[in-house]
């Protein structure tokens, strides 16, 4: 249930039981168990879902994205139903020394639905 939960969520289109196997749902019992844990989850939510957020630019940081001066590696799941590939695209035009990669077939997590390509594209990227 926990799998087909997290796979509408995160529009994963990719074999579940495979990407959510057993160790990567203890390791996110591990991350959800961790003092502090809460309290960040619940500020992250309550910051996008207040009033100023919805209505107002106070905490799009977009125009922002300009001002960093070292290289960014991009990388977004094609699927994603969270964030649209446009947002990736946004950041990237925005952000001189950037590259993005957009991994075919991929949801919100790509490091989890497709990591190999994930890694390969990361990989490379530390390695320039």
């Amino acid at each position: 249930m926990i799998r087909r939960v997290a796979g509408r969520y995160t529009g994963s289109s990719s074999d579940l039981k495979r990407t959510m196997d057993d160790q990567y749902l203890d390791h996110l019992r591990e991350l959800y168990a961790a003092d502090g844990y809460h309290g960040a989850y619940l500020a992250t939510v309550r910051s996008l879902v207040s009033p100023k957020a919805i209505f107002g630019s106070h905490f799009d940081l977009t125009s922002r994205l300009g001002e960093l001066n070292l290289p960014v590696q991009l990388i977004w799941g094609a699927d994603d139903p969270l964030f649209p590939v446009s947002h990736a695209a946004r950041a990237h035009s925005l952000i001189d020394q950037s590259r993005l990669a957009v991994i075919e077939g991929a949801g919100h997590t790509p490091q989890a639905e497709r990591p190999e390509e994930f890694n390969r594209v990361l990989r490379k990227f530390l390695e320039a």
